[in-house]
């Protein structure tokens, strides 16, 4: 505000200094708004940037035109009004991995790179079947990966490529979900490992309905291993190899039923 007890000559002077500060910060305001309306322009609306091709890499069970469609979907989806694909430098496109991920849970790992101004390539790796789970009591059975995700239903009556392990239990799983708990199938493994070094081969895996710490094994021949998670089912196979080579023979081993190891340090053994 003028002061008005100023001479007239001081006051002209003062609002004309005060209306060139004024038209002089418009200018620069203009100028800031005319800068950033082309940086917008050239960054989203000249094309400069924008994503135009993808490339898929993918396995045949993953199918390349339904990761490309997704990959489009999550492109074109719009923040404040702009599709993510207008400028791949601000708008990153990693955004898509989750959204694959969800979508087929068969996939391992996504790896998307940026190949050019506007190309991206997606490069899809498949999730590794480790085993067979099998609810018995549901007829379902699942791939399960090394980490005991299953990614994949199959029939119960189908061939099986892995030794099926049919859990009696009365559980449910889903898709991305652990088959069980890690001791569970580290345990399950170590023994069909130390079983196959040993020259006998199973058949199947059973964990009874009632079962907190057991699990069977069935082997080719026939007869069946009880064992307890309780104790080292290495241990506990290995004393079995050696009750085998020096007890029993191979003709004997026919007319067997079962041999229990749920007993630390025991053996005990069933003829039919």
């Amino acid at each position: 505000m003028i002061n008005p007890s100023l001479p007239s000559y001081q006051r002209e002077a003062t609002e004309r200094k005060r209306r060139k500060l004024i038209s002089r910060s418009s200018l620069i305001v203009v100028a800031i708004l005319a800068v950033c309306a082309a940086i917008i322009a050239v960054l989203f609306f000249a094309k400069l940037f924008d994503v135009r091709e993808i490339k898929v890499t993918s396995p045949t069970l993953i199918p390349r035109g339904e990761v490309e469609k997704l990959a489009w979907e999550v492109l074109n989806d719009r923040r404040l009004g702009i599709a993510r694909k207008s400028n791949i430098v601000l708008f990153s496109p990693q955004k898509i991995r989750p959204a694959l991920m969800k979508a087929f849970p068969r996939i391992d790992s996504v790896e998307i790179r940026r190949d050019s101004l506007h190309r991206i390539t997606i490069i899809v790796r498949e999730r590794i079947p480790a085993g067979l789970w099998c609810l018995s009591a549901h007829e379902r059975c699942f791939y399960y990966d090394a980490e005991g995700i299953a990614f994949s239903e199959i029939a119960s009556s189908s061939g099986f490529l892995f030794v099926p392990v049919n859990d009696a239990r009365d559980r449910n799983i889903d898709i991305g979900q652990r088959v069980a708990p890690d001791y569970w199938r580290e345990d399950i493994l170590q023994v069909k490992k130390v079983l196959q070094f040993g020259g006998i081969s199973a058949s199947q895996f059973i964990i009874p309905n009632d079962s907190f710490n057991e699990f069977h094994v069935v082997v080719a021949e026939g007869w069946s291993i009880l064992y307890s998670t309780d104790h080292d089912v290495k241990r506990q196979t290995d004393n079995l190899l050696v009750f085998l080579r020096e007890k029993i023979s191979a003709d004997e081993r026919k007319n067997l039923d079962y041999i229990d190891l749920r007993i630390e340090d025991r053996i005990y053994y069933k003829m039919r």
